[in-house]
């Protein structure tokens, strides 16, 4: 069974690096600035905030904690904005006052923000028409309100038109709530919100020259944001680590065969084409503690917007698979318990009701309690609502009451319906009524009202079915396997591209007061149910092959329904961290010590139902004291030798200081290169020197690769051509080498002292004494302009060669290429099989040492690569920089362009350089 991930500390900590530079790449510390947009400004001046609208020349002054967004914003409402041509847009901190401005050289009012086809809603009344002054200008100001029952939206809007300058200005200031408000009492309400924000509008730019006030260290922090993708690779460590694939052409290691002859796995385990267990209660709950960490990003991406969401705006809408897996392993499990345990119904309440209801009724007082602290109050009818769960506090709790009624529903149908068949179809029957009842309700705050509760419910169905004929249909995957698993890639491609092309033009919000949309409905829930069953079977057949299995799966499987239940309290309270990517991060941080601590709470309550004994808890204590010992005999030791040699400890921590400090220099520069990479030319100069990145480097990096200075040769053309000569120049060196230093070292020939002699005075040549014949040669060839004479002279490098032969006198071979000759080996044999694997070290680390000298040769290239068509980075890095001077970002982003293929190579072959040889006895 091979295991392509394992867990690694060298292969953490390379994660690691590469999270933290990505951080620094893709950081932005936004400081005092609201929102960067080419269409104004905002600055911050004491209590007060001043806002310049540039389309409109104007700028007024806004409330500090109110948040504000141009049409070119970042925080998932530009598309909204474009689409009906708001320019600005204010919110207050409730998030129920708003303020739309729209700029237009007509006097057309727009409609409101909600309307995109500029039509006026129905249910639309107008409450009156007024001219009024406000500040130095004249208003026509109209007042109406709106309400919508089947959305159950309530809006009370105060339009205002005006003239400035040459534009037509509208003000669009409403008030929007889920319940029905006093209208009275909410028009003064709103003036007084919106009124100062008018009153203060001047014509000009009233930020110039305004000194901003600096913010508190907390509130930068907030701001912090960086390019989320980088979290793929902490999930995929987590998913592939420990990954076991079942291949039966796989050959057993050494620990395979210890750990079978100890017992600990069976020949099945190591042996095989197929999973024991592909559907078992571990991998089901390896994967859907996976999937749960999912369905918090799914959440987040839709709370952020998928446009801020880089790559994991694919899982906008696969949250439906998600749950769909949940519904499916449900399904399945029950399934299968009801028919391997006898008698398992009878305590059926007993056993599955605590388990879903106990975290349902918990995250629902936290919630409560939460904002009772926050300053909320309710009713005695909404306690009463909220405390018995007829009315969801958070939305993400549906699935706990759904999941309860199926389980009923199963428990009637297979207690009361001796046919086995019979009662799986009523199963059947309930769960395609309790979908198209849930789609006939439509939206709404109560229980069934939104497409989430019936997109995947009859994968609980499928689940059953899946369960009662499991060997068949695993028999019928193993016979077919290539071709279902393309079928159901092919299959799931497409019903997701179709899904997603429903859910843009039908979708479940098509309703309105004169038709429920139930046709769209339809059609967005086939394609989508189609798309959920596919994934499904993706998910079967994966599992035949890879199990997936790891400490952090493990764990996430236990905590996976509290995760479900609990994120969305972090979601909602943390949206003071206007930073994306420290946003995420804190409520993934957040929840997942959160699910655990509630697990830990469940476990307890379920234990006291249950009357089981508390499961024994492994003794720490002498793993503690021993290493408690164990650090106080290194003290002791350490103190006894300093006391005994002051002098050499002395001498010690000096040398551990100079090579702290000198690790330190030597790592300054690439800070430093990071770091001045994500800046703009304007804050190098002005500003200096600085640890904070600025998020400018996709920026940057975007005008290096459209640089005049290298446009005949892109530069993606240019680092292909470098790979190329780097590559096969560090290939063919470290082979040839190899082999030069095997021959000298394993045969006797005439002249064999001269010849080696010879190869040593090679080294003592330059590049530069040889160039003019090698060049003359390189024309007389027709080879100019060409990558072959950079590549093919690598075969010899007598460097690379002494190198070897010196690795090789370390080692007893000598025996054993003896042992090999008289069983019949030939020479290039024993090279290829037993010479090469030996010296593994050193062949890596000359290929780190001859790739590195290939890809910096910008003077033998810039010699053989006349034309511009043609050149390597190298010779791009030696002429002009690519934009403006040297200590220009664009230059920094070319550095790191130019160093980075490098330092992967280090990385890639670090470990192997000290590593170390192990080699069997030879039998005499």
């Amino acid at each position: 069974m091979k295991i392509p991930f394992k867990w690694s500390t060298h292969t953490v900590l390379i994660l690691l690096l590469i999270s933290i530079l990505s951080v620094i790449l893709t950081g932005n510390l936004e400081g005092n600035k609201e929102e960067k947009s080419k269409h104004g400004k905002t600055v911050y001046a004491g209590r007060k905030t001043i806002t310049y609208v540039k389309d409109a020349d104007i700028s007024f002054e806004t409330n500090r904690n109110w948040t504000r967004f141009f049409k070119d914003n970042r925080q998932g409402l530009r598309s909204e904005m474009e689409k009906m041509n708001v320019s600005f847009l204010l919110i207050d901190d409730t998030w129920q006052n708003f303020l739309e401005l729209y700029i237009s050289d007509s006097s057309d009012a727009p409609v409101a923000f909600t309307n995109p086809d500029n039509t006026a809603p129905e249910n639309y009344e107008l409450i009156g028409r007024e001219t009024i002054t406000i500040g130095d200008y004249t208003f026509e100001k109209e007042i109406t309100s709106y309400s919508e029952d089947v959305h159950r939206d309530y809006s009370l809007y105060t339009k205002y038109t005006t003239v400035i300058g040459d534009k037509h200005l509208f003000f669009n200031c409403y008030y929007y709530d889920v319940e029905a408000f006093d209208t009275e009492s909410q028009l003064k309400s709103l003036d007084n919100n919106m009124l100062p924000v008018l009153k203060s509008i001047s014509e000009g730019n009233a930020t110039a020259g305004v000194k901003e006030v600096k913010k508190s260290f907390s509130d930068l922090a907030k701001t912090f944001s960086f390019s989320i993708w980088i979290l793929i690779l902490p999930l995929g460590y987590i998913l592939l680590c420990g990954m076991k694939i079942k291949d039966d052409d796989y050959v057993p290691s050494a620990k395979d065969l210890r750990m079978l002859e100890r017992g600990e796995i069976d020949e099945s385990e190591i042996y095989g084409a197929w999973q024991k267990e592909p559907l078992g209660l571990k991998q089901s709950k390896a994967l859907l503690g996976f999937f749960a960490v999912l369905i918090v990003m799914h959440h987040l991406v839709q709370t952020i917007g998928a446009e801020n969401a880089s790559i994991f705006k694919v899982l906008e809408n696969f949250g439906v698979c998600f749950v769909g897996a949940f519904f499916f392993y449900s399904g399945y499990g029950l399934m299968k318990s009801t028919v391997k345990k006898e008698g398992y119904l009878k305590g059926f309440f007993k056993k599955r009701f605590p388990t879903i209801l106990i975290p349902f009724y918990l995250c629902t007082f936290i919630f409560l309690i939460v904002d009772v602290c926050m300053g909320k109050r309710y009713s005695i009818g909404e306690w009463a609502g909220y405390l018995t769960g007829w009315i969801l506090r958070n939305t993400h709790m549906w699935y706990i009451v759904e999941i309860a009624f199926i389980y009923l529903a199963f428990y009637i149908c297979m207690r009361c319906i001796k046919n086995r068949k019979l009662a799986t179809v009523c199963i059947f029957a309930f769960l395609t009524a309790l979908t198209v009842g849930s789609l006939l309700l439509c939206h709404g705050n109560y229980w069934f009202q939104g497409e989430w509760w019936y997109n995947s419910t009859l994968l609980f169905f499928f689940g059953i079915l899946i369960a009662q004929n499991e060997e068949k249909v695993l028999d019928f995957f193993k016979k077919h396997y290539i071709a279902m698993l393309v079928f159901c890639v092919a299959g799931f491609g497409v019903f997701t591209y179709t899904n997603g092309y429903m859910l843009a033009n039908h979708g479940y919000w098509t309703e309105s007061a004169t038709s429920a949309g139930y046709a769209d409905k339809f059609l967005t829930l086939g394609p989508q149910l189609t798309m959920t069953f596919f994934f499904v079977l993706l998910l079967i057949l994966i599992s035949l092959k890879c199990r997936f299995e790891n400490r952090a799966l493990d764990f996430l499987g236990k905590i996976s329904l509290e995760l479900y239940l609990i994120h969305n309290l972090f979601i909602m309270h943390f949206d003071e961290l206007s930073g994306i990517g420290i946003y995420i991060v804190c409520v993934l941080a957040c929840s997942i010590v959160s699910a655990a601590l509630l697990h830990n709470v469940v476990s307890f309550l379920l234990r006291k139902i249950n009357k089981r004994p508390r499961p024994p808890k492994k003794d720490m204590r002498p793993v503690i004291k021993a290493y408690v010992s164990k650090k106080c005999d290194e003290c002791r030791r350490s103190l006894c030798f300093i006391r005994k040699n002051p002098k050499r400890a002395k001498q010690i921590i000096f040398r551990n200081c100079i090579c702290i400090l000198l690790c330190a220099a030597a790592l300054y520069p690439i800070c430093i290169m990071f770091i001045n990479s994500t800046r703009t030319s304007y804050s190098m100069i002005h500003r200096g020197f600085t640890l904070i990145p600025e998020g400018h480097f996709l920026e940057n990096y975007n005008n290096v690769m459209v640089g005049e200075s290298y446009s005949l040769c892109p530069l993606p053309l240019a680092m292909i051509y470098s790979l190329i000569v780097a590559l096969s120049s560090g290939t063919l060196a470290v082979y040839f080498g190899s082999m030069c230093a095997y021959g000298f070292e394993m045969f006797r020939f005439c002249g064999k002292k001269h010849l080696w002699n010879f190869v040593i005075a090679a080294m003592m040549f330059s590049q530069i004494s040889t160039s003019v014949g090698f060049f003359k040669l390189t024309l007389n060839l027709g080879l100019l302009n060409t990558l072959v004479p950079l590549i093919i002279p690598a075969i010899a490098t007598p460097s690379t060669a002494y190198f070897m032969r010196m690795y090789l006198k370390m080692i007893p071979l000598q025996s054993i290429v003896e042992s090999a000759r008289i069983d019949g080996c030939s020479e290039l044999g024993i090279f290829h099989r037993m010479i090469l694997p030996a010296i593994k070290p050193a062949l890596c680390l000359q290929f780190i040492f001859t790739f590195t000298a290939a890809w910096n040769n910008g003077f033998m290239h810039s010699l053989i690569l006349i034309m511009p068509e043609v050149r390597t980075i190298a010779t791009l890095f030696e002429g002009p920089p690519p934009r403006g001077s040297s200590g220009s970002p664009e230059m920094y982003v070319f550095m790191i362009l130019f160093t980075l293929p490098t330092l992967i190579v280090y990385v890639l072959f670090s470990k192997s350089i000290v590593s170390r040889i192990v080699l069997g006895s030879v039998k005499e």
